[in-house]
């Protein structure tokens, strides 16, 4: 906490937020002139003394810049735990799937693809996990990067990454580095080979 009075014998005491670029400290304004206080306000001060000073009043300032810093705290941690909890993939590249019993946090790149089951979803990983969530496959569609991830069937959402190959000698199918082979719906077959030839 910075204690500042404002008429000062070489500068006035406001200009102090001239020197930082960030104001990583909270200021109380000390001055025998009342017309500072709306300074202080459009300056977002903790407080605003008039002097002669009084001891209540500085316990007061330490009150109110204890409950700021809880303040700060509670909502950086409410902040922390909305972003655990975001279904959009983080910076270590892993994604909150809501599960029946509570979320389960996946690498994305460890999935190889999800598959539809009513108004639920099936995700498979490339170690051989099968994960059973309470979303439908549009919503592993929508939070999925699409750079990465594609619908290729009203069933289907695949990761382009462990596709192996595609044909269509009877359907379209493309086959997966485990052997597994999925259906690619007739609209989406063209997509699915742009998608393809990009990614190679």
């Amino acid at each position: 906490i910075v204690f500042l009075d404002i008429e000062m014998p070489e500068e006035n005491g406001l200009k102090i937020f001239n020197y930082f670029r960030n104001i990583n400290f909270s200021i109380v304004f000390v001055t025998a002139h009342q017309e500072y206080a709306i300074h202080a306000l459009r300056n977002e001060a903790l407080d605003f003394i008039l002097k002669p000073i009084r001891a209540e009043e500085i316990f007061a300032v330490f009150d109110r810049f204890e409950k700021k810093i809880n303040s700060r705290i509670n909502q950086e941690h409410i902040k922390r735990l909305l972003e655990s909890l975001s279904p959009y993939p983080d910076s270590r590249g892993k994604i909150v799937l809501p599960t029946f019993t509570g979320y389960r946090f996946e690498k994305i790149n460890s999935i190889m693809y999800c598959e539809a089951d009513r108004n639920y979803s099936k995700i498979f990983t490339f170690y051989g996990e099968q994960i059973l969530i309470s979303k439908s496959i549009s919503y592993l569609e929508e939070i999925l990067p699409s750079d990465t991830f594609i619908r290729i069937h009203k069933s289907y959402v695949v990761n382009l990454n462990f596709v192996k190959s595609y044909n269509h000698s009877d359907g379209y199918h493309i086959v997966l580095d485990d052997g597994r082979t999925l259906d690619i719906a007739s609209r989406r077959h063209i997509d699915v080979i742009k998608k393809l030839k990009n990614k190679s």
